[in-house]
């Protein structure tokens, strides 16, 4: 004997349509729909999100440029016509460098560049290219060469504080 399928709604007031995958990105409605144009209009976009919709295939089976995103193949989706390996927006061939350079226009190292960058958005061989045009700033590498000032250790807790006022965080896809 097999027990009947549940086909009832356990909650029936509520229904879920979509996730707001895009809710957590810093992005201005202008600039969503510049990404929306970029994707649509990019083969490599496009290929990612049939090969996603349609099911992998072997990785031998792929052409090269989907080759790249073969180990994270579970993590790309598609929605609003936006492709996201997870919560990170897959950025456009054509969007690349104009985001290279917003996370690059605080010129605060490689490091933090990278840390920048990862919070949202990704493409194959991001990390490279953020270090490729970090190592290639002038003005980066004025600023890699200053000394760390120390300071005396304070005599008792509370007695030195301090504020860093110039570390604010911009918004990465704010129109410009």
């Amino acid at each position: 004997m097999y027990l009947q399928e549940t086909v009832e709604k356990l909650v029936p007031d509520i229904e879920i349509n979509e996730i707001q995958l895009n809710a957590h990105l810093p992005i201005s409605p202008e600039k969503y729909e510049q990404f929306k144009k970029q994707t649509e209009i990019d083969e490599i976009m496009q290929r990612l999100k049939k090969t996603t919709e349609d099911g992998w295939p072997q990785k031998k089976e792929l052409p090269e440029e989907i080759k790249l995103y073969w180990q994270v193949k579970n993590e790309i989706t598609c929605i609003d016509n936006l492709m996201y390996k997870g919560l990170k927006l897959i950025i456009p061939e054509r969007l690349r460098k104009e985001m290279l350079q917003l996370i690059h226009e605080t010129h605060m190292g490689i490091v933090k560049c990278k840390t920048r960058a990862i919070e949202f958005m990704c493409w194959p061989g991001m990390m490279s290219d953020i270090q490729d045009i970090v190592e290639k700033c002038d003005t980066c590498a004025v600023n890699n060469k200053e000394p760390m000032i120390t300071s005396k250790l304070p005599d008792r807790p509370s007695s030195k504080q301090a504020a860093d006022l110039l570390n604010q965080r911009r918004t990465l896809f704010a129109n410009s």
